[in-house]
């Protein structure tokens, strides 16, 4: 596999080609779109004058939170399982319960919830990353889809990519010492240049599949910028990619999701027009524009309630004085048509709970409710979900394996217990996602 600097920025260019003919924007200017909406920024762009009322009702906002809160409610545990008896999988269990809340996985997986329902695809990335006390351990981040690219954009299955590349940006001085580390030259160090990022240059990981000398699959990984190899192909002493991917709505044949967002945005968009038609009708009848006859009214008048305004001539000039624009009168069929758009582009959504209702989301009693007298999509989804979890499960098992080496962990109990690579070698380990009914 050719893995020079102007090969592999060749290549995650390619990615973002494709990304940018996604759909009727492309995926970079509709994921921001989708953002603005997200937030309440929805009159953005438009040729409203912005003196009138721009009401927003955010459905989409409240579709996502719903769907979110379904999806992480309740009280869910990654747990593994071996082939072999022993008190491995107890010590593994009590460790990734430490791990996670040492290093705020929930809110970390919130925020692929989030950025899933917003682009289509959520990423989180595993690392190995050395702490300020000399120790290292397992770490992982949320990472934009839009800085992932894939080898094969056809394949869904992240683990089966000819390769994947993540684009990120660092100081530039720190790279350049990290490259004199990884033995880089001079001239190589002097082709690290800053790009538009005052003092940041963009760097580019590359990882990819090999096979060893007894057929085992290791991945590999390269670090470059757009002229310089920060790194040299390296083994990572991983099995699998240190990426996975949540999918909002799977698309057959490609690997990036689709947002839900992106097909309520004309709802949300005739939503607040009608209720922004409604409300600047209300305060039209409310406050009626005042035409004023100049001939006969020369002093300063405003539209204070209850103003007295001096009118100079017969009684047929102070008829004529001042006269009020009468505003269209609005049918009561306007409300129960904005009322109907609200609930139908909801319930259409899957949203039902966010229609008739908030549920608490550690209430997985409730949600579990709701969800079974949903549309099956919400279904599918929690199922997609918890796969997410799983595959991580493995990914974080696949570290242990590679970078813990010698390590004590503890039970409940006090109990300590040595892991080591030898521990794994002949073990098989299963992962499961289990969910607990809360009230």
């Amino acid at each position: 596999m050719i893995n020079t600097p102007n090969e592999i920025v060749k290549q995650y260019n390619n990615s973002q080609n494709f990304k940018s003919l996604m759909g009727s924007r492309g995926l970079f200017e509709q994921t921001k779109m989708n953002a603005r909406f997200y937030a309440g920024d929805q009159w953005y762009g438009t040729a409203y004058n912005s003196s009138r009322p721009l009401v927003r009702n955010n459905i989409i906002k409240r579709i996502g939170e719903y769907k979110m809160g379904v999806l992480a409610g309740g009280n869910t545990e990654i747990c593994f399982a071996a082939n072999e008896k022993g008190n491995l999988p107890e010590f593994l269990n009590e460790h990734f319960k430490f791990w996670s809340k040492s290093k705020h996985f929930e809110e970390k997986t919130a925020n692929v919830l989030k950025d899933s329902f917003i682009s289509g695809t959520g990423v989180l990335y595993t690392f190995w990353q050395s702490e300020e006390n000399g120790e290292a351990d397992i770490n992982c981040e949320v990472l934009d889809i839009l800085n992932v690219a894939f080898g094969d954009v056809t394949l869904d299955d992240v683990q089966k990519q000819p390769y994947i590349i993540v684009k990120n940006y660092r100081e530039t001085e720190s790279l350049k010492n990290t490259a004199i580390y990884f033995g880089a030259n001079k001239d190589t160090v002097n082709n690290i240049k800053s790009d538009y990022l005052a003092g940041k240059t963009a760097v580019y990981t590359k990882f990819y599949k090999e096979k060893d000398k007894n057929g085992c699959v290791k991945v590999k990984a390269v670090v470059v910028t757009e002229n310089a190899v920060i790194r040299e192909p390296f083994d990572t002493n991983l099995t699998l990619y240190p990426i996975c991917i949540f999918a909002w709505e799977k698309e057959k044949n490609n690997i990036f999701g689709q947002s839900e967002i992106t097909n309520i945005l004309p709802n949300q968009i005739a939503i607040n027009r009608l209720i922004t038609a409604q409300v600047w009708a209300s305060m039209s009848m409310g406050m009626p524009i005042m035409t004023v006859n100049g001939d006969i009214i020369t002093g300063e008048i405003s539209n204070d309630p209850g103003q007295i305004i001096k009118v100079y001539g017969a009684g047929e000039d102070v008829k004529d004085a001042i006269q009020f624009v009468t505003p269209p009168d609005f049918s009561e069929n306007f409300n129960q048509a904005i009322n109907a758009l609200v609930s139908n582009t909801l319930e259409n959504a899957g949203g039902a709970g966010a229609l008739y209702g908030s549920v608490a989301y550690n209430n997985t009693a409730a949600i579990n409710a709701l969800v079974k007298n949903n549309d099956i999509s919400m279904k599918v989804l929690k199922l997609r979900y918890l796969d997410f979890l799983s595959e991580f499960g493995f990914i974080w098992l696949d570290f242990c394996t590679a970078y813990y080496g010698n390590k004590t962990f503890y039970n409940k109990a006090g109990e300590k217990f040595l892991f080591s690579k030898q521990n794994c070698k002949n073990t098989k380990f299963s992962v499961e996602v289990k969910q607990n009914d809360s009230e």
